[in-house]
Order: C-alpha cells, then structure tokens, then sequence
C-alpha cells in the first residue's frame, strides 16, 4: 500500500471481499482489524475469515504490494 501501487505495474483483480479488504489496509488496518472487520461484515467463522485474509496478504505480498 502507498508507495508500492505507484511502482506496481501489474493488474489484480479484486472481488467484494478483497475490495473491502483493500479499502481497510489503505486506511492502517492491521491483520487483527481486518478479521474483525470482516466477522462483523459478512457471515463467516472465524477460521475460515482469517485463513482468506492470509491468503489475500500473501497474494499482496507476491506481488510486492505490501510488506510487513
């Protein structure tokens, strides 16, 4: 997030839940809040949110979108 969109010159396509996801790591969100976020936003366990949300930072990570 930041300066790496500027510098990314690929294309990742976002479905609603990665938006949402997106929308909240441009905001500060860490990983804690993103799970929160989505536990009070969709209907999903726990479990199956926060294995999205690792999933949906490594793809970020990949593509050298953001660091941790």
């Amino acid at each position: 997030v930041g300066d790496e969109v500027v510098n990314f010159g690929g294309m990742i396509n976002l479905n609603d839940t990665g938006t949402f996801l997106w929308e909240r790591l441009e905001a500060g969100a860490d990983k804690k809040e993103l799970l929160e976020n989505m536990l009070k936003e969709y209907d999903v366990t726990e479990e199956v949110a926060s294995e999205g949300i690792e999933q949906f930072l490594n793809k970020l990570r990949e593509a050298g979108l953001i660091e941790e």
